[in-house]
């Protein structure tokens, strides 16, 4: 059994926990080094407990910690082979493990989608030990029905609801910041996450995690009302069937199973 728990999530810094039965694997090191031990802590595991980190993209909220877990720790580290490059060279480190394929870290497989978000190469993840499949994505941009197929066998899903438009464009952000992040380079707003789960509903999900989330141009009252708007299209009770969480900034979210 595949099991998520978001850390921590949002504009300053990023890790999700993947775990099976034979291994434990982060996706994206946010942060430092010494806020991610903590949290790390909190879940009852240290450094020496983590098999692999899984790098989404080189941006510093996903990678902050990096080079300082590498001076403590001989973690392999996993990014695609487009993006490896510009992660060595933010991180001052040298021997990331690229793949352009699925790979496998213990017993855990790990399949990609390649996300339109403004980086070298940012990567979507999915997890599966044969029993269920977890994913996680973040830094979307913009849904795609590739996404959509990506997304649909998966039991619990974590994706991002990064903004609320009207907050965003009334905001104090600069205008070409702004436009950023609602390009199809940016972020998904709360509008296209409840779309998109909307279609999730349709498949095998049971839990969904918004993550992401923005501190100056969103609020978890906004995601969260906005996701359940899907499940009113639906006729579903949020709960009951399907569960609905929120990944937060300085928290460390509940495991998933």
């Amino acid at each position: 059994m595949v099991k998520l728990t978001s850390l921590y999530s949002g504009s300053h810094g990023n890790c999700t926990l993947i775990q099976s039965g034979h291994c434990n694997i982060l996706i994206d090191a946010g942060f430092t080094y010494s806020v991610l031990k903590r949290y790390l802590a909190s879940a009852g595991l240290t450094p020496s407990d983590i098999n692999a980190i899984v790098i989404t993209h080189e941006h510093s909220d996903h990678v902050g910690a990096l080079s300082v877990w590498k001076q403590h720790n001989d973690t392999p580290i996993y990014a695609h082979r487009i993006c490896a490059p510009s992660v060595e060279c933010k991180c001052g480190i040298s021997d990331i493990c690229r793949f352009d394929d699925s790979f496998s870290v213990g017993d855990v497989k790990v399949d990609f989608i390649k996300c339109s978000h403004d980086a070298s190469y940012c990567c979507g993840y999915r997890f599966s030990d044969g029993d269920n499949i977890v994913a996680s994505v973040t830094d979307v941009g913009v849904v795609t029905e590739e996404l959509e197929n990506f997304l649909m066998p998966c039991s619990i899903v974590q994706i991002e609801s990064n903004h609320d438009e009207d907050m965003l464009t009334r905001g104090t952000y600069p205008y070409r910041l702004k436009q950023r992040i609602l390009s199809e380079h940016g972020h998904l707003s709360n509008r296209q996450t409840s779309q998109l789960i909307e279609k999730l509903l349709d498949g095998n999900v049971r839990d969904i995690v918004l993550a992401h989330i923005s501190e100056n141009n969103n609020t978890n009252e906004l995601a969260f009302a906005e996701a359940m708007k899907a499940f009113k299209n639906k006729n579903i009770e949020e709960g009951k069937n399907v569960r609905l969480h929120l990944a937060l900034q300085y928290n460390r979210g509940k495991t998933i199973e």
